[in-house]
């Protein structure tokens, strides 16, 4: 349950407030960040937490980390950036194809790609299905190795990978691959040292723009000045071939 007070559910709920609860569970409306902050905060209208409602196993928005507007915008202009240097420095590509892993629900890509032209960057949701994640978005069912082999990419992504599953080898060992980009907890997301420090091959580089506006599943707020009191869970790396 919500860790407030019952008083601070506010009743009856506004139309407006049951319109954005609405959209919520629609895998098609991105919210903003002050829209979480009205349903979930510790004054929110809904009596769950984050984690109640974004990891429940059947819902379409299903997701460790919690898309929001500010940070699809911040991860957007990342990528279209370091897409845009790739282009530059190889004029023989024609894009640059980004390969998402366990991509899940594929709302990730999907409103990654919705920022970023496709002249840029084109944009490929992977999952290999084991999780049995419901979606709505197109998401190719193939595993990781499989998706390398056949895309050939110039950039991968991944939001939390699944713990113990080391999945980033799959990135470094495929030539093409120039960058990747993890999001998620390194002490719960794949295999801590292989995945997070690997080898020396790529070097690490923290993305606090990205960073300071992510919001992890798990995270709650305790009161209306403070961010989500476990802010952190969740952070941003990018790892480019030396």
């Amino acid at each position: 349950m919500h860790p407030s007070s019952e008083s601070s559910i506010q009743e009856p709920v506004s139309p407006y407030e049951d319109l954005l609860f609405k959209k919520l569970n629609d895998p098609l409306f991105l919210p903003t960040r002050s829209q979480l902050d009205r349903a979930f905060g510790p004054q929110g209208f809904q009596p769950i937490t984050l984690s109640n409602f974004y990891l429940n196993q059947d819902n379409t928005v299903h997701s460790h980390e919690v898309l929001h507007k500010e940070m699809i915008d911040a991860l957007s202009a990342y990528i279209r950036s370091r897409a845009q240097r790739l282009l530059k420095d190889n004029p023989t590509y024609k894009t640059c194809h980004v390969i998402e892993v366990a991509a899940g629900t594929g709302r990730l890509s999907h409103f990654l790609q919705r920022n970023i032209p496709e002249d840029e960057a084109i944009f490929h949701p992977t999952d290999s299905g084991t999780w049995n994640i419901p979606h709505e978005m197109p998401v190719e069912k193939i595993d990781a190795y499989t998706a390398m082999k056949k895309y050939n990419p110039q950039m991968a992504l991944c939001s939390w990978m699944p713990y113990q599953l080391e999945l980033s080898c799959t990135f470094r060992q495929t030539p093409s691959v120039q960058e990747f980009v993890l999001l998620g907890n390194e002490n719960c997301c794949g295999v801590h040292s292989d995945t997070w420090y690997g080898d020396e091959t790529f070097e690490r580089i923290e993305l606090p723009s990205i960073t300071q506006h992510q919001i992890g599943a798990m995270d709650q707020r305790e009161n209306e000045r403070d961010n989500y009191s476990m802010g952190g869970v969740s952070s941003a790396a990018s790892f480019r071939r030396l």
